[in-house]
């Protein structure tokens, strides 16, 4: 008898463990959490790089080489290759080149080159053959007024976004990509006492205009994000004096240094139950993830839409462009843990999490969000995926860097005056465009993210 109690309170737990089995939520699978943005982290200088200093060597330039203390080229030419030593990388070299029909290496004992007029003697500017010569992983500065043989500088802008916007991104996948590939337009306004060649060409003749007033000239710096900041930055150390004389925009897919790595829970939380060990065979706390716990409806409970405020760090980098922080848009992706424990999309929960609002306040980025309990399934655990990013036209020109843009319809005009007139600044002949071209290149179909959220959620 007592042998046949015995049997029967084991089969009992048996059966209880059994139904406990089957009532107990679906355990997800630990390696099945989200896999970090490789924005996530902040881009390092190169350790060996080699910087290619390319300079414009047509006519045109020699007007730049008016002296006086209003000289703001000969200046920056003298030290441009110095800019490369102590700069922070463990190791630099710098190379000098010229450029206008062909590119050609400058040997070393002609450092002082840039000096002379003779130099500046081509008839030609070609400035994609400097592509021919320095590799996407160098640092390549190019000196150059931008004024480009049959006016194209929609070449030069299409060749820098297949080489470095586009090509070096395209080394690793859109997610994570390789490397952040940057290219800088640094403006300065100097004086200027010569001819304005390559205002295109009448029966294969360029035509040009003499000018005596400022010009502005450019320089091109093209690389990995953080060796181009660098590189921006020494400028900006060694020549203070160049502030409002210059402008500068910097385009590169990346809006921030690093994507931010925690989201903290404001003080409104309708119904929510912030909890740190909802994740199974979680190690260490990933601070991006934030775990709730919500309870199923009841007397006195909501089951409507229950808000939450959530804060992200979000410290935009300084590219020179305006960026309207009104035009930021968002996704969510709904998703739920299966019978196997793997998150899956899940269409029957889309629009369930709500973005009520969004906000870049300083370096953070505030989210609203709502949840519609009723449409989860008790004892069913959910992630969510928000993301941030800016629309396509968030970022804009800046208006002082388009006030030097020369359009091509107001070239005949200036041919004919013979110059832009006594006291007018000169200007760049379809600057704008470039510029816009490489906008375009930079931000269109991308949907670079500023802010990414990750809501794993437990339906009790």
């Amino acid at each position: 008898m007592l042998k046949q109690s015995r049997r029967t309170i084991v089969s009992l737990i048996i059966v209880i463990v059994a139904l406990g089995a089957v009532s107990c939520t679906t355990v997800p699978k630990s390696g099945n959490w989200p896999a970090h943005h490789a924005w996530e982290v902040e881009p390092q200088l190169s350790d060996d790089l080699q910087i290619n200093l390319f300079l414009d060597a047509s006519q045109s330039m020699q007007g730049f080489l008016t002296r006086g203390s209003d000289n703001r080229y000969l200046p920056l030419l003298e030290q441009l290759e110095s800019l490369a030593g102590n700069g922070g990388w463990k190791k630099s070299k710098a190379k000098w080149w010229r450029f206008g029909e062909n590119a050609v290496e400058v040997p070393s004992p002609d450092r002082l080159f840039f000096q002379a007029p003779a130099f500046y003697s081509e008839r030609k500017t070609n400035i994609e053959k400097v592509f021919e010569k320095s590799r996407p992983d160098d640092l390549t500065v190019i000196v150059t007024d931008l004024f480009q043989s049959r006016s194209d500088v929609s070449l030069l802008s299409n060749r820098l976004d297949d080489k470095y916007l586009a090509g070096m991104r395209q080394s690793g996948n859109h997610e994570s990509p390789a490397v952040t590939p940057a290219v800088a337009v640094l403006g300065i306004e100097t004086r200027f006492n010569g001819r304005i060649s390559e205002l295109g060409d009448v029966n294969g003749q360029e035509r040009s205009v003499p000018h005596v007033g400022t010009l502005p000239y450019y320089v091109l710096i093209l690389g990995k994000l953080a060796d181009v900041e660098r590189f921006l930055q020494r400028i900006d150390s060694h020549f203070p004096e160049l502030g409002p004389p210059s402008r500068r925009v910097l385009f590169t897919e990346r809006m921030l240094h690093h994507l931010g790595g925690k989201a903290t829970l404001g003080p409104k939380r309708d119904g929510y139950s912030l909890e740190t060990n909802l994740i199974p065979s979680a190690t260490n706390r990933d601070e991006r993830i934030l775990q709730l716990q919500v309870p199923s409806k009841g007397v006195g409970k909501p089951t409507d839409a229950r808000h939450m405020d959530v804060t992200l760090d979000c410290d935009l980098i300084s590219n020179g462009l305006l960026f309207e922080s009104s035009a930021l848009r968002f996704s969510v992706k709904p998703e739920m843990a299966g019978d196997d424990g793997t998150f899956k999309v899940d269409p029957q929960v889309d629009g369930v999490l709500q973005v009520s609002s969004v906000k870049l306040e300083g370096k953070q980025l505030k989210l609203g969000l709502d949840l519609a309990r009723d449409h989860l399934r008790t004892n069913r655990d959910y992630r969510f995926e928000v993301r941030v990013f800016p629309a396509e036209s968030a970022s804009k020109l800046p208006k002082p860097m388009l006030d030097w843009d020369l359009l091509s319809t107001d070239v005949e005009q200036i041919i004919q005056k013979n110059g832009f007139g006594p006291g007018k600044p000169g200007r760049t002949l379809n600057l704008g465009v470039f510029l816009q071209n490489l906008r375009d290149a930079t931000f269109l179909g991308k949907e670079p993210p500023i802010g990414i959220l990750y809501l794993y959620i437990k339906a009790t």
